[in-house]
């Protein structure tokens, strides 16, 4: 009782009033940050509209001065060129950098108005040039030359990548992402093919400045994917093992291509006669590659390897069958040479000096014709090893 009459009366002091408060605070303090998530959307925001603003005014101050250099009476004569002069570089610069602006800067969901935006610029350019050609030719010839002249310059910044425009409008991805892809670490076969992207990226923009966009599609739509084709079917094939199983599902993983693509190419190789492949539950075992263009370096030391398992594997089968023949103890030399397959130009003295010591010996008895081999059993048995890797080493030598 009285335990609860003191906790009554407990009073706590200004003290530990002052600490209690002190850690609520420091609670607070530590727990409690400043929110700068709206700077940063703010900021995030100004960047996106100033690249806009940006674009959209450079664009409409470049035709703003192709219409004060195409005003009547601007070109009459040479002088005037020359005074419309920086009207003619400013104007050509300007257009230069939003065409630079439109592939590189802007996000796809931005590029639809500017597209149409330089689309409208260009049909009237193209307008007004073919009108102004029809009025002034053949009359007034020095004024329409000059005019022909300095629109046709105004023209190539319009018309040097449209081609590569129109592309990337109906692309949801950004430049980077469809022409300058760089290969993801972990994938080692997009080394393989990205590089073919980036070439792409490349030869748009130089077939851009020279307006030649064509060469580009071709490569693009064409070259590149003929090329990216066989690299994946090189790069299949060359995880391959002749004779041998293999887990799809390994090299699905190994090179960063979809189980389903690599079944698909591998059946699609098959049907067309170009390898011969056995499919299994879990994998393929290639059997023979039929297509001289399919013979990597790689794969030539793969079927090389192949080949000399195979051997091999011949090589010990012999062996093992001399050893089984060993059992007879006793046998002409006729019978040896013709069941094991020995050389003619071998002799037998010179084969039983190859084999390990006390192994067999030849004996010519008086009243038996031919010359006989007696083995050994027993020092064979404990030789067996010995035996067969010299008969695997000299090969050459002893076999036909």
């Amino acid at each position: 009782m009285k335990s609860s009459e003191e906790e009554k009366d407990f009073t706590p002091s200004s003290k530990l009033v002052e600490m209690e408060n002190g850690k609520v605070e420091e609670k607070v303090e530590k727990f409690v940050e400043p929110d700068t998530s709206v700077t940063i959307v703010q900021k995030r925001k100004f960047s996106f509209n100033a690249k806009i603003f940006v674009y959209y005014s450079f664009e409409i101050l470049a035709v703003i001065f192709i219409i004060v250099m195409n005003v009547n009476g601007s070109l009459n004569n040479f002088q005037s060129l020359v005074e419309l002069l920086p009207f003619l570089v400013a104007s050509l610069a300007l257009l230069i950098f939003t065409t630079y602006m439109f592939i590189f800067t802007l996000k796809p969901r931005q590029r639809f108005p500017a597209f149409v935006l330089r689309f409208i610029i260009i049909v009237s350019f193209i307008a007004v040039f073919v009108t102004t050609f029809l009025d002034n030719y053949p009359y007034y010839y020095n004024q329409f030359w000059n005019f022909l002249m300095t629109n046709l310059v105004l023209l190539y910044p319009l018309l040097s990548h449209s081609i590569l425009q129109t592309y990337l409008v109906f692309s949801d991805k950004t430049t980077k992402e469809l022409l300058f892809k760089k290969a993801v670490e972990g994938s080692p076969s997009e080394l393989e093919w990205r590089r073919y992207d980036t070439l792409s990226g490349l030869i748009s923009i130089v077939s851009g400045i020279f307006l030649l966009q064509m060469f580009w599609l071709i490569y693009h739509f064409i070259i590149r994917s003929i090329v990216i084709l066989n690299t994946k079917r090189r790069l299949i094939i060359e995880h391959l093992d002749f004779n041998e199983e293999t887990n799809l599902s390994t090299i699905s993983l190994e090179l960063g291509i979809p189980l389903e693509e690599v079944i698909f190419t591998l059946k699609q190789l098959q049907m067309r006669r170009k390898i011969k492949i056995d499919f299994t539950r879990y994998g393929a075992i290639l059997k023979e590659i039929r297509t001289a263009r399919l013979f990597t370096p790689a794969i030539d030391e793969k079927f090389e390897e192949f080949l000399k398992k195979q051997k091999m594997t011949e090589i010990e089968r012999r062996a093992s069958g001399f050893i089984e023949f060993t059992e007879r103890e006793k046998v002409l030399d006729k019978d040896m040479r013709k069941l094991l397959g020995i050389k003619d130009k071998l002799s037998t003295s010179d084969f039983i000096l190859m084999l390990p010591p006390k192994v067999a010996t030849v004996r010519s008895p008086v009243f038996r014709k031919g010359i006989w081999i007696i083995f050994n059993r027993e020092e064979i048995l404990k030789k067996r090893e010995k035996i067969i890797q010299v008969l695997v080493d000299n090969n050459d030598k002893i076999f036909n």
